[in-house]
């Protein structure tokens, strides 16, 4: 079963470019088998989910959520889909706490994407894996995400984060299960790490292709003295690949 494990959609992520529809109807063109809606504070509605399923019957939607706890880093959680479980800016170790009350799972999303810095409640209350791939851990981050799985012992995990229909399923992971009735079932295939990566080599290899062109303009801009927003507005880039290039980092896509 191949499912995304971390999307959003314009209707409940202020930063999700594509409807749910859209992005639907993409995860079946791509021969997504499921996808876990991850909107950033918000767990979807129980009836607007069934009604999303309806309309597309040939993949697999899960509930689940994105939270921002108090240092800004961010969780993914499955299989606990009670919104008064979570609270924006909630401590991580109170988040675990819960996580681990209901029997759910957590992922530590996109480590390293906006600092030097990682949660450092991650040894007394570790998650069930940490995100090594997404459209949002390029090379910089990839390298510091694996070394940080080796240190605290935790599987890794590929997602797209996908915002956009573009986006959409350029990683996942391909569970040992043909069927995962619900969210809960979810959650313990993902600690029990009964998955294997997945990624989209071929997407990969052509976004990787038209990265020197993508690092001459926006280091063009940046000389001019653009700010980030600039740049986004002017190139339609986001900002992972804005600021990777103009602190020089390694902005290419990794492969598992």
């Amino acid at each position: 079963m191949l499912i995304d494990l971390h999307v959003h959609t314009s209707r409940y992520s202020p930063c999700g470019k594509s409807s749910p529809e859209d992005m639907m109807r993409r995860a079946v063109e791509i021969a997504l088998d499921g996808v876990v809606l991850t909107e950033h504070n918000v767990v979807w509605p129980e009836d607007e989910a069934a009604a999303l399923q309806a309309q597309f019957p040939l993949v697999r939607i899960y509930r689940g959520i994105e939270v921002t706890v108090d240092t800004g880093d961010h969780y993914l959680v499955y299989g606990l889909t009670d919104p008064a479980a979570f609270e924006e800016k909630m401590p991580s170790a109170q988040l675990m706490r819960r996580v681990r009350a209901a029997g759910a799972a957590a992922v530590l999303a996109h480590p390293y994407r906006y600092g030097p810095d990682v949660p450092d409640t991650l040894e007394d209350h570790p998650v069930d894996a940490i995100e090594i791939h997404s459209n949002n851990i390029l090379t910089y981050a990839h390298v510091k995400a694996v070394a940080l799985c080796n240190r605290l012992g935790v599987r890794p995990i590929a997602s797209s984060d996908g915002h956009r229909v573009g986006t959409l399923g350029l990683y996942a992971v391909r569970l040992n299960h043909n069927h995962v009735a619900d969210e809960r079932a979810l959650a313990r295939a993902i600690s029990a790490g009964d998955y294997t990566l997945y990624a989209d080599s071929d997407r990969i290899a052509a976004q990787n292709a038209d990265l020197p062109e993508t690092i001459e303009q926006v280091s063009a801009l940046v000389a001019a003295g653009r700010t980030n927003d600039e740049i986004h507005r002017a190139l339609g880039l986001g900002y992972t690949v804005i600021r990777g290039v103009r602190d020089g980092l390694d902005v290419s896509y990794p492969s598992p």
